[in-house]
């Protein structure tokens, strides 16, 4: 892009939050005039008004922003961002401005990448998408605005900077020949490297997020089992203090994914070498439990981001006392808090409850009658539209560790809530609608069944995908 002098970077404020449903049958038919001719019960199954409707039934029949997540909702804002992107384009041209010789636009989901070899287009083109996004009560973030004159500096600083304090900790890296030594200068190493990491967070406060995940990767790397077990344990601090500074679910899933890269190298060793390696595993494995525990322990607020670490444990020796996961449930409402605690409990063959948590069992069978006798309407017209609701009662109707009139119980209550949602008199709606009922809930969404190592090599691999992605940092 160095044919161009200037460099200009918008952002569309809280974008899917803005969309106005209405606005997706604007951008579907091309024209406002067009789609308010074609609005009415006899149009209501035209795929652009089909799309408005649907928007909103998943929204609590809200016209004001759409659900975020969903792979549909990421499609159908597509649709409204390439009318606009033809809009942008057709005004360009008959301004006189040609795209490929006066500017250069890309545009990644909200976000505008806008190269002109003159500032006066990049303020006509910053203008136009201006008013284009206005059509579709949308608008930009001028916060977010950013003008680069050439040579252009698109990477964030936060890691340009942690990338040379990174280059210099690998120039001063023991030699493989020495990891198996204990040594109080690696420690010092790591510790300082540690420092260094939290000044560029304080300076870079925004960019938090970036600098963990880019560390989480980095750090794989160097996780060796041949390294010094007091050694190694340090290290592992060092990684869960970090991680401690920005917890969220990608972090979680980075932090799982670097903890796995020792379990799987623990779990190749041959027979002999685990054997030699025996009272170094055991350490290791009390660090590994104890480091991901006090981490839990010390966050209780962010248990909705860091259940995932449950299944992790699951893979350990040791066990997570009855009393804190007892806590875990009083705190949290959380479908995937509730379904990892349950899968934390369940034996090694994922067909009982482990006898150890019958206290737990007691407890998290309590919360789920009390969720459902005290479940209050968020938006839709039953219980059973809604995704809280569902999801709780079908997902633990198949709860292994329940016996099977506790799961029945269960089954029973959604059946009679989906009655409520739909009293239909006429037969063979009647009869469509329990069919749609008996497909939906023909089993768990949570894979009760799935292996602990198969999650965590799931969980891995997002978090591989997730760095490897061009915008892998935001």
């Amino acid at each position: 892009m160095y044919r161009y002098k200037f460099f200009k970077k918008l952002d569309i404020q809280n974008f899917f939050g803005s969309i106005y449903t209405h606005s997706l049958a604007w951008a579907i038919f091309g024209d406002k005039a067009i789609a308010k001719k074609y609005k009415g019960r006899e149009y209501d199954e035209v795929f652009a008004n089909a799309t408005d409707k649907i928007c909103q039934i998943i929204n609590f029949n809200e016209t004001n922003g759409i659900v975020v997540g969903p792979e549909f909702t990421r499609v159908i804002s597509e649709l409204l961002l390439t009318r606009i992107d033809i809009n942008l384009f057709n005004k360009l041209e008959a301004a006189d401005i040609k795209m490929g010789n006066k500017y250069k636009i890309y545009r990644f989901m909200d976000d505008y990448f806008i190269f002109t070899n003159t500032i006066e287009v990049t303020d006509i083109i910053e203008k136009i998408l201006f008013e284009e996004l206005e059509n579709y009560n949308l608008k930009l973030n001028v916060n977010k605005t950013q003008l680069q004159t050439r040579p252009f500096f698109e990477s964030d600083p936060a890691i340009i900077k942690l990338i040379q304090h990174l280059d210099i900790f690998l120039n001063n890296y023991p030699s493989d020949e020495t990891l198996s030594n204990y040594n109080k200068k690696f420690n010092n190493l790591w510790y300082k490297l540690q420092q260094n990491i939290e000044l560029i967070i304080h300076q870079y406060p925004k960019s938090t997020s970036k600098i963990l995940n880019y560390f989480l990767k980095f750090v794989r790397s160097l996780l060796n089992i041949k390294i010094h077990h007091f050694n190694l344990a340090y290290i592992l601090e060092i990684i869960t203090n970090i991680y401690s500074l920005s917890i969220n679910y990608h972090s979680t899933h980075n932090l799982i994914a670097t903890f796995a890269v020792l379990t799987q190298k623990i779990k190749y060793l041959s027979n002999e070498e685990r054997e030699n390696l025996q009272v170094k595993i055991e350490y290791l494995e009390e660090r590994f439990f104890q480091h991901l525990f006090i981490t839990l322990k010390n966050n209780p607020d962010r248990i909705n981001e860091m259940y995932d670490l449950l299944l992790y444990l699951k893979t350990l020796p040791k066990k997570i006392s009855s009393d804190f996961l007892c806590e875990i449930l009083n705190k949290n409402n959380n479908y995937f808090v509730f379904c990892s605690v349950a899968y934390y409990i369940l034996d090694e063959t994922l067909t009982t409850i482990n006898p150890g948590f019958k206290t737990v069992l007691k407890k998290l069978i309590l919360k789920i009658n009390i969720f459902h006798l005290n479940y209050k309407n968020k938006g839709a017209d039953s219980e059973f539209l809604e995704a809280d609701y569902f999801y709780f009662l079908n997902d633990f109707s198949y709860y292994p560790g329940f016996n099977l009139n506790q799961q029945k119980q269960l089954k029973d209550k959604l059946i009679q809530s989906s009655k409520d949602a739909y009293q239909q008199n006429a037969t063979e709606k009647s009869r469509r609608i329990n069919d749609i009922f008996n497909t939906i809930t023909s089993d768990s969404y949570y894979n009760w069944k799935k292996t602990p190592d198969d999650f965590i090599k799931e969980i891995a691999k997002k978090s591989s995908n997730l760095l490897n992605r061009k915008r892998a940092y935001n």
